[in-house]
C-alpha cells in the first residue's frame, strides 16, 4: 500500500511516452541515414584535400631549405646554427610523410597518427643510420603538439648519410603511398558524394510528394490586424536568427586548433558539418 507521499510523487511524474518524438517512417529513416553518410563522405574528402595540399606545401618548403643548407649555396648561408637547421628540415620532411600516411591509413580509425608508420618503421630507422638516440628524438618530436616543442627534443646534428637516406626514402615512397593514394581517394569520394547527393534529392522529393496537403488558411477581412500580426512575426524571426548567429559565434570561439593537428581538424570539421545541418534546419523553420 502506497503512502500519501508516494501517491503524490507518482501522480507528479509526467508520462514519458507523451514527450517522446514521433517515430520516423522507413522512408524518413532512409533519408536520415543517407544524409549522415553524405556528411561523413564530405568531411573525409575535405580532410584528404587538406592533407594533399599540406603535404605538397611542406615538402616544397623544407626541400628548398635543405637544398640551400647542403647544396652549392651552403657556404654562403648565414644561418646561426646550420647543423640544427638541417636536422629540423630532415625531421619536418619525415614528419610530413608519417602524418600524411597515417591520416590515409587511419582515416576510419581513431588512433594516434603521430608515430612512425608500422609499415615503414624499420626502413625509417635504417635511414636514420640505426642511431638509437636520433631515432628516439625523432619519435618524441612526432608527439609534440607545437613546432617549438619538437625542435627542443631534436638532436643538434645528424649524420650526413641520414640526410641522403631520408631523401631517398621519400623519393621512393611518397608518390605511391601519399600523392597517388590521395588523388585516387579524392576521385572516388567525389563520385560517391555526387551519387549520394542525387539520391538524396530524389528521396526528399518522394517524401514531400507523399505528405498530405496542408489545410488552406481562411482569408481574413481585417487588413490592419493582419499587417500588425505580420510585423510581430517579422520581429520574432529576427530574434530567432540573431540567437542562431550568437550560437554559431559561441561555438567557433571555443575551438582551439594547433598547426598540423589532423585529428582535431577532422573532429572540428565533422562537428561543424553537423552544426551547419542543424542551422540550416533552423533557418528553414524560421522562413
Amino acid at each position: 500500500m502506497m503512502s500519501a507521499k508516494d501517491e503524490k510523487k507518482a501522480t507528479a511524474t509526467p508520462d514519458k511516452s507523451s514527450t517522446q518524438p514521433e517515430a520516423l517512417s522507413p522512408e524518413e529513416e532512409a533519408v536520415k541515414k543517407l544524409s549522415k553518410e553524405l556528411r561523413q563522405a564530405e568531411a573525409k574528402r575535405r580532410l584528404f584535400r587538406r592533407t594533399l595540399n599540406q603535404y605538397e606545401r611542406i615538402k616544397k618548403r623544407f626541400t628548398t631549405q635543405l637544398d640551400k643548407l647542403t647544396g652549392a649555396e651552403a657556404a654562403a648561408d648565414k644561418s646561426e646554427n646550420p647543423d640544427k637547421d638541417i636536422v629540423v628540415a630532415v625531421y619536418r620532411l619525415l614528419r610530413n610523410f608519417c602524418i600524411s600516411y597515417n591520416t590515409i591509413d587511419m582515416a576510419d580509425r581513431n588512433e594516434d597518427k603521430q608515430i612512425f608508420p608500422t609499415k615503414f618503421e624499420a626502413e625509417i630507422k635504417s635511414a636514420l643510420c640505426g642511431n638509437a638516440a636520433v631515432i628516439k628524438a625523432f619519435a618524441e618530436a612526432l608527439k609534440a603538439e607545437k613546432a617549438d616543442e619538437s625542435v627542443k627534443v631534436l638532436p643538434e646534428k645528424v649524420d650526413v648519410k641520414s640526410v641522403k637516406l631520408i631523401n631517398d626514402f621519400l623519393d621512393k615512397h611518397e608518390k605511391t603511398e601519399i600523392l597517388s593514394k590521395l588523388e585516387k581517394e579524392l576521385e572516388a569520394l567525389t563520385k560517391t558524394i555526387d551519387g549520394q547527393r542525387d539520391e538524396l534529392k530524389v528521396k526528399r522529393a518522394d517524401l514531400v510528394a507523399k505528405q498530405p496537403p496542408k489545410p488552406k488558411q481562411e482569408a481574413t477581412t481585417k487588413k490592419p490586424k493582419k499587417e500588425k500580426q505580420g510585423g510581430k512575426d517579422q520581429g520574432s524571426t529576427e530574434d530567432r536568427f540573431r540567437d542562431l548567429i550568437q550560437e554559431v559565434s559561441s561555438r567557433v570561439q571555443k575551438i582551439q586548433l594547433n598547426k598540423d593537428d589532423h585529428k582535431t581538424y577532422s573532429d572540428v570539421q565533422s562537428e561543424i558539418d553537423s552544426f551547419l545541418s542543424e542551422a540550416i534546419s533552423d533557418i528553414l523553420n524560421i522562413k
